[in-house]
């Protein structure tokens, strides 16, 4: 039987505490978002869904799609709610201004300069003189 004031016992409770403390800062630093650049960025925004449309453009260096989403929810007052996806390392939007996603299967779906989202709207930075379109939408067939 081993006893607790074992020096041996007690060196390897330490090291596996380290190894632990190791392993989830490792962990942490994979999963966190990758840092984005902060730049100045002049962006137009446009959502689209059945019965409510807005428009908003401003010079930000709120310069990801989610982020610049935020600012303009802000700016016109509407609501936005998002979940973070372990499985797809980013996050989705899921709620804008009592629109739900996924309802009668339509979904958040985003295009920046007419090209389809290939990233969470929280991992595509934008650029200056991007155009960004929310739409309440089904799903495109080919992505």
């Amino acid at each position: 039987m081993t006893r607790w004031g074992d020096p041996k016992v007690a060196l390897l409770l330490a090291l596996a505490i380290v190894l632990s403390v190791a392993g989830l800062w490792a962990a942490l630093r994979v999963i966190a978002p990758a840092p984005v650049p902060l730049a100045l960025v002049s962006v137009t925004l446009r959502i689209e869904a059945t019965g409510w449309n807005v428009s908003y453009a401003a010079t930000s260096t709120n310069n990801t799609v989610l982020s610049f989403l935020l600012e303009a929810a802000t700016a016109h007052d509407f609501a936005v709610q998002y979940q973070y996806s372990e499985l797809l390392g980013a996050s989705r939007v899921t709620f804008i201004n009592g629109i739900r996603d996924g309802v009668g299967g339509l979904f958040w779906l985003y295009w920046v300069n007419g090209v389809y989202g290939p990233v969470g709207a929280d991992r595509y930075i934008l650029a200056d003189g991007d155009a960004v379109l929310w739409r309440h939408t089904s799903p495109p067939l080919e992505t």
